[in-house]
């Protein structure tokens, strides 16, 4: 009996010796994949906060709207992936949704960039206006070729004053 009792005992160790060599394979993966989808999501929060602080929200309103959206998708895929109950879950998936809302948070600062230095090329102030013979006149008055009653200048679409003659 003690010969099958040790049997046993050296049996069930060995079980154990190859059950934690499966988990720290799986935990050693499992933090790598995990530290890769880190490491996407600080590098997309960042170009999105860099948008957001050169002015994308005022300059580039649709593209910092569709980089929030992309970066609210990956952070939706990401939490979906660290909840899996398969050992190791992809974490590729989630990494290309991270890069995809980088990219749109870089084309977001890019444009509120070309625009800026636009507005700054035709003398527009931040604000949206434009100033016209001592007159700051809103950008989208300039832009619907809208007429001025009480100057008597009318503001055609290219940005031209001429006096008014038409009624």
């Amino acid at each position: 009996m003690r010969r099958v009792d040790r049997h046993r005992l050296i049996a069930a160790a060995i079980a154990c010796v190859l059950i934690a060599g499966a988990a720290a394979a799986v935990y050693s993966v499992a933090t790598r994949r995990l530290a890769a989808m880190q490491a996407a999501a600080l590098v997309s929060r960042d170009a999105l906060r860099r948008a957001r602080a050169e002015g994308a929200s005022v300059w580039a309103p649709d593209e910092l709207r569709i980089a929030e959206r992309a970066a609210a998708d990956a952070l939706a895929r990401q939490r979906a992936e660290d909840v899996r109950l398969w050992p190791i879950p992809s974490a590729d998936p989630v990494i290309a949704a991270w890069g995809a809302a980088e990219q749109a948070s870089r084309l977001a600062a890019a444009s509120a960039r070309d625009r800026q230095a636009a507005a700054r090329a035709a003398d527009i102030p931040g604000d949206g206006q434009q100033v016209r013979d001592g007159l700051q006149v809103p950008r989208r008055l300039l832009e619907g070729g809208c007429r001025t009653g009480a100057a008597g200048i009318r503001f055609d679409s290219a940005h031209h004053s001429k006096p008014d003659s038409a009624p």
